[in-house]
């Protein structure tokens, strides 16, 4: 079917083992995206450093790069035109969640898994891309499009590096964004994120803390109170074993356990904020919060936007779905960041609306922190969808369509984007072993070949088309 078949097989058989340290040395850098205004690195030293790598083994290569002030960085293999086709991906990783059972930074090899922190998202990807341009580079294999791959510091961080991008570069004149599912999404949910305030006067409720990120469902959540002693705490929750008492100074902890996950696709997630607001709720350890504490246990119990009048469903997108991603005591108020991501039904301004409505009732101060709107790629795409599907089920011997999903990619960012690869959503996560966002993050090394494989034989194929 494809000429160059089997040289792309030899030649990435030859590269594996590299191309797997060069993942683990990237895992080990600790790119968690951190903004930092006016300062030389726009995300931090640590999403510097993983760029600094990126593009100094991309001069190893023998490829040209070009640093984007630290916003994201780029590596090139000329074509014959000047016509560009871009390949995005990104350096950067969510925060450490403390369910980890390995130290995150340093990447293990386990039964052909990479373990290890952006090993799915996003750092697997990106060395393999790299190694993309080589293998074209030394297979000789020569486009009529110049090919660039850019390395993110900033999806993280409501995707500046890619306004950066575009401030000072031409936008390709097609993007692929390998960060997603293989074979073609076909659109992407809007993605808002709201701040819920509440004061919080409580005779004995101290502190009510979850979660690292908006977009992450928290893995873990605690009550610290006061004024009780630890006999009287474990006397009024009279041997609740959902969650573990802790003496810690003058105050008691109250420690309980979810299933964490990602904001995009929540299902099989357990949020332990709504449980610990039960346990408050059930055992009276609370006061004036109380009504506030009923809102937690009332409104996280799902995650299908009921509970905010969201429950629309089309059957492109399926359904919107809601998230508390962080919640803290601080200073007589209490602050929760909840993350909305809805279907091409609603518009953003609707979903602002039915939020605020939903929280004033309950007495909830409620402001819109961002908002991206659902995206689906443009028209002049559609012909590139069959061909890349074709592709992805001749290399894998599958029979997969196309898709939507709740993700936001780049491919919201940048005109002409299709999201293509190189995750499989259609294959079982392995036991005890997390999707990108979640603790025990792994990746198939095998899918990440497979992808390599996929891109040169993709960008072979659609080379005249585009």
């Amino acid at each position: 079917m494809y000429s160059s078949e089997n040289k792309i097989d030899a030649w990435i058989s030859d590269h594996k083992e590299e191309i797997v340290v060069h993942i683990k040395q990237l895992i080990h850098l600790q790119s968690i995206s951190t903004p930092c205004t006016f300062q030389e690195y726009p995300f931090g030293s640590g999403c510097a450093s993983a760029l600094d790598y990126m593009l100094q083994l991309a001069g190893d290569l023998g490829l040209a790069t070009r640093n984007y002030d630290y916003y994201c960085g780029s590596a090139v293999l000329q074509g014959r035109t000047d016509r560009t086709i871009g390949i995005f991906v990104h350096l950067d990783t969510t925060p450490v969640s403390d369910m980890w059972l390995q130290d995150p930074f340093e990447a293990v090899e386990r039964n052909g898994y990479i373990i290890g922190i952006g090993s799915e998202d996003n750092k697997g990807a990106a060395v393999s891309m790299l190694y993309l341009l080589r293998c074209l580079k030394d297979l000789e294999i020569t486009l009529d499009h110049t090919i660039l791959v850019v390395f993110g510091c900033g999806k993280k961080a409501k995707m500046e590096d890619m306004d950066h991008f575009l401030r000072h570069e031409k936008a390709p004149d097609l993007s692929l964004v390998a960060d997603a599912s293989f074979p073609v999404c076909i659109g992407e949910k809007g993605s808002a994120n709201f701040e819920l305030t509440c004061p919080i006067h409580d005779e004995h409720l101290v502190d009510f803390r979850s979660g690292l990120a908006a977009n992450m469902i928290p893995g873990c959540a605690f009550a610290l109170l006061k004024d009780f002693t630890f006999e009287e705490v474990m006397e009024r929750l009279d041997q609740d074993t959902r969650c573990v008492v802790i003496p810690v100074d003058s105050y008691v902890k109250i420690d309980i356990g979810g299933l964490g996950g990602h904001a995009a696709f929540p299902e099989g997630s357990r949020s332990p904020i709504p449980l610990l607001a039960d346990i408050l709720l059930s055992h009276q350890p609370v006061g004036t919060s109380a009504p506030y504490i009923r809102f937690l246990r009332d409104t996280y119990q799902t995650y299908d936007g009921v509970p905010f009048g969201l429950n629309e469903r089309d059957e492109t997108f399926g359904y919107t779905t809601h998230i508390c991603g962080t919640i803290g005591i601080q200073h007589g108020s209490m602050r929760q960041v909840i993350n909305v991501r809805y279907i091409s039904q609603l518009t953003g301004a609707e979903v602002s609306r039915r939020v605020q409505e939903t929280a004033g009732r309950a007495g909830i101060s409620c402001r819109l922190l961002s908002d991206t709107p659902p995206h689906t790629p443009e028209p002049c795409l559609k012909p590139l969808t069959p061909v890349l599907t074709s592709i992805v089920n001749h290399v894998l011997g599958t029979s997969l369509h196309e898709y939507t999903m709740g993700g936001v990619t780049y491919a919201q960012k940048l005109p002409n984007a299709i999201s293509f690869g190189p995750n499989r959503d259609d294959l079982p996560t392995p036991l005890g072993w997390g999707r990108g966002h979640m603790a025990n993050e792994a990746v198939r090394i095998q899918d990440l070949l497979n992808a390599l494989k996929i891109y040169a034989l993709s960008l072979h194929r659609i080379d005249p088309m585009f």
